[in-house]
């Protein structure tokens, strides 16, 4: 605790004796504005709700999950972001209903922990951007509600961008499959790329990820919040950052850890890159007109680094080139149009609350 102190003075800046006025954050639209409190260690924490004006300084990060009828997987993200390592009383947990018709809004309003908010606007980044303009946090935590993140995720997120002088950091991404050896594979492929683009690579290449992503909240306060496409919107946002700030820093940390449950099969990894390039045909080319693309030679150099890594290169380098391949070829038939999800801009409705979104 006493490390964590030393951190969040010396790396953002935030004293507890400035004397400054918190804003005070709903717990719910519309219902009184609350704080939690969190008495005894680490291990032994128990929550107490008291009014906001008793807190004497604001959490240092924000962590943001929208959703839109997540029931199946809502409780196991609550779970897993309510026992982290980091003291409670250093960050806030925001969740924003985006709509839902199911039980996910009656689940998350059990936990007097967490702020619940409601954004009738349809679309992820109509909620996130909600979540934004509420959060009190000078760093800005985002996972997905079908995701449940590894006991150290925040603090490893939080290591990363203090290590780095990062604006902003991507997590790293796995999938609930455990016996897949198509999606483990690539699984580890996805590792090595994202550490050479963010670690390696100039900012034209850089995207966003906000199912595992820390960002500074002055980043939003300087350049805007999300624009609110379907899909995108984070990848937007970081190249908007880009173009305005040239000493952007970007990071990743293999070691923020999310898992995602709601990909459990290669196939659904492929439909989901169907999906990205569905989205990239239609939205990337207006949004992004600057981003590049990794070349062939790399990806494929990529693809042998990872069969190393895992051992027995003669047996994983081919599964590695031909489910590479499948991925490719996923993207490449959604961004023709066939087999994902066709955005309607005229009718976003449909669109931007389309489970696969």
């Amino acid at each position: 605790r006493v490390a964590f102190a030393v951190s969040k003075s010396f790396a953002f800046g935030l004293q507890a004796t400035s004397g400054r006025n918190d804003d005070q954050g709903p717990t719910e639209q519309g219902g009184p504005s609350k704080t939690i409190m969190q008495q005894g260690d680490a291990s032994s924490m128990t929550s107490q709700i008291v009014p906001s004006s008793a807190h004497d300084a604001r959490p240092d990060y924000s962590i943001i999950v929208p959703f839109y009828n997540e029931e199946r997987y809502i409780e196991s993200c609550i779970g897993t972001l309510l026992n982290q390592t980091m003291p409670r009383d250093f960050y806030e947990i925001l969740f924003i209903d985006n709509g839902s018709t199911d039980r996910s809004a009656e689940i998350v309003r059990a936990y007097p922990e967490i702020s619940l908010l409601h954004e009738e606007r349809p679309g992820a980044y109509c909620a996130r951007n909600l979540g934004i303009a509420t959060a009190r946090g000078a760093i800005l935590i985002f996972i997905d509600a079908d995701c449940v993140a590894a006991p150290d995720w925040l603090e490893q997120l939080a290591a990363s961008i203090e290590k780095n002088n990062a604006d902003f950091v991507i997590g790293r991404r796995i999938s609930a499959a455990t016996e897949d050896a198509w999606l483990h594979a690539i699984e580890q492929r996805e590792d090595i790329r994202m550490d050479i683009v963010f670690n390696r690579s100039p900012s034209a290449y850089w995207y966003g990820m906000t199912a595992n992503m820390a960002i500074r909240k002055e980043l939003f306060e300087r350049f805007g919040r999300f624009s609110e496409l379907p899909r995108g919107g984070d990848s937007e946002f970081v190249a908007r950052c880009a173009a305005e700030k040239a000493d952007l820093v970007a990071a990743y940390c293999r070691e923020a850890v999310v898992t995602h449950l709601e990909i459990a099969t290669f196939f659904q990894y492929c439909r989901r890159m169907a999906a990205y390039g569905n989205s990239r045909r239609l939205l990337w080319k207006q949004s992004f007109p600057g981003h590049r693309s990794l070349p062939i030679s790399l990806e494929w150099s990529i693809s042998r680094a990872a069969a190393k890594q895992t051992g027995n290169v003669s047996l994983k380098l081919p599964l590695l080139y031909l489910a590479t391949v499948l991925v490719g070829i996923s993207y490449w038939f959604g961004s023709c149009g066939y087999g994902a999800i066709r955005f309607n801009l005229q009718n976003p409705e449909a669109t931007l609350r389309h489970k696969n979104l």
